[in-house]
């Protein structure tokens, strides 16, 4: 099982990008499509690990702002082997959120996968804004559905 923290994009935002995605689906069937339910940034990365203390995992986040935050443009990351990972980037101000959250590596490149496999095309988007409100502590199994085992709000500038 794997534990990473994550932001979810709202329901709106998600359909806007599954909509967008539709005609570079068509042109690539030999891609695995990710689940646009299971589309997240991951914010911290803890790996192969047991849920400890949700809070230990979430420390630092209280207090956070709230970031306004869009889906745009594309990139591949490659992998060892010949396939590699479709992702749509993420523009905003992310830089107290990767300051605060625990599990944030140097490099962190704020993302959202959308494919995997080989060619990987690149896609032109530009989605709306929304508002980054929670980070959620999440567990992932093989084959087996996101389990959220706890949130915290981040600070909206309205209260």
């Amino acid at each position: 099982m794997t534990l990473f923290t994550a932001l979810f994009p709202p329901e709106d935002v998600v359909a806007e990008l599954h909509g967008a995605l539709r005609p570079v689906r068509r042109a690539h069937p030999r891609l695995r499509w990710t689940d646009p339910g299971r589309w997240h940034v991951t914010v911290g990365f803890f790996g192969d690990t047991e849920p400890a203390e949700p809070a230990e995992q979430l420390a630092g986040l209280a207090g956070v702002t709230a970031p306004v935050l869009s889906l745009r443009g594309s990139g591949h990351f490659s992998r060892g082997d010949a396939a590699g990972v479709l992702w749509i980037g993420v523009a905003g101000p992310l830089d107290g959120l990767g300051r605060a959250a625990a599990g944030v590596p140097a490099d962190w490149r704020p993302h959202l996968t959308v494919a995997r496999g080989a060619p990987l095309p690149r896609v032109d988007f530009v989605g709306r804004e929304w508002t980054a409100a929670e980070v959620a502590l999440v567990l992932s199994r093989p084959g087996a559905d996101y389990v959220v085992l706890d949130r915290v709000p981040l600070t909206t500038p309205n209260g």
